[in-house]
């Protein structure tokens, strides 16, 4: 394998924006694809692009523009290794392998673009958790298991401002990454704000360490709480019904606190705000009951 090759892999790896990385991955399928030697140059891409992983998962070294925390960490494109190792397609046949990654590539093109819309702030995500953290001992109990990742993306996405990805281990541990993107606006109902996007999606992350190895879920013991809040609540789909319970555990999980101001709703019912807290507050404590228990089965088995 010539240096030309070694270069173009690592060019792929360091790209500094997800657009710029989408159009070398399509390039590098392209011209790789029909090379005698595609195998070992796949070898040494997934290498180099496990090093560049293992660069942002090592304990307090994962750290972009400063922001440190044992339990959780903020990257953003310039750490465009880790977002490839974790969103890139699994080795197969060099062929398989090949076309997967171009198609992943013309999937970013066609999902992402440059645009000019708002994006959070590193400083912004600190001072969200801070508080969060010394209101609830947030992330102590929902990132208990490995450091969450918060991965800022500064592009639009033509369907979403943000979500989560789940990786699951045994015993229930779980691992949480957040993606966030360009707000830009147009279309709700409600103000949307880069804070209010990450309430949300920290919300998602709130439900998936209360429901640990199943999927998503209500807690039966709400479900009636959530009928009497929501008109219609029955007739709608699951999906909906999730994100309108994870719209009231955040609406609880920021109630009192400095973390209000980022509402995105209007004024809520003084019955509604109730209940969100008392839902949220159910939720975290849960939680905490959860952790606690783990705790002394691992004392137990010392």
């Amino acid at each position: 394998m010539d240096d030309e090759i070694r270069s173009f892999v690592k060019d792929v790896i360091s790209c500094s924006t997800i657009m710029r990385c989408a159009d070398q991955l399509v390039k590098f399928a392209d011209r790789i694809l029909y090379t005698g030697n595609c195998a070992e140059i796949l070898d040494y891409f997934y290498e180099e692009l496990y090093m560049q992983f293992l660069k942002y998962e090592r304990p307090l070294e994962f750290v972009v523009k400063g922001e440190r925390n044992p339990r959780y960490r903020v990257v953003g494109e310039d750490a465009m290794g880790w977002i490839l190792a974790k969103s890139i397609p699994h080795f197969s046949t060099p062929e398989d392998t090949l076309k997967a990654i171009k198609l992943s590539g013309q999937k970013m093109l066609a999902e992402f673009s440059e645009e000019d819309g708002e994006i959070i702030k590193p400083a912004d995500i600190r001072y969200i958790m801070d508080i969060l953290d010394r209101e609830h001992d947030f992330s102590k109990q929902v990132f208990c298991d490995s450091p969450a990742t918060i991965c800022i993306i500064n592009a639009k996405h033509k369907n979403s401002y943000g979500f989560q990805t789940v990786h699951r281990y045994y015993q229930g541990r779980i691992n949480i990454c957040i993606w966030l993107y360009q707000i830009y606006g147009g279309g709700q109902d409600y103000e949307v704000n880069c804070e209010s996007v990450f309430l949300h999606e920290l919300g998602h992350a709130l439900l998936t360490r209360f429901c640990e190895n199943a999927p998503a879920h209500i807690p039966e013991e709400l479900i009636p709480v959530l009928a009497s809040s929501y008109p219609g609540f029955a007739t709608i789909s699951e999906h909906d019904k999730i994100e309108g319970f994870v719209e009231m555990l955040v609406v609880g999980m920021m109630s009192g606190t400095e973390l209000e101001k980022y509402n995105p709703f209007e004024k809520i019912k003084p019955d509604i705000q109730k209940r969100c807290c008392d839902m949220f507050q159910h939720v975290i404590q849960e939680i905490k009951e959860q952790n606690m228990q783990k705790l002394i089965k691992g004392r137990n088995r010392n």
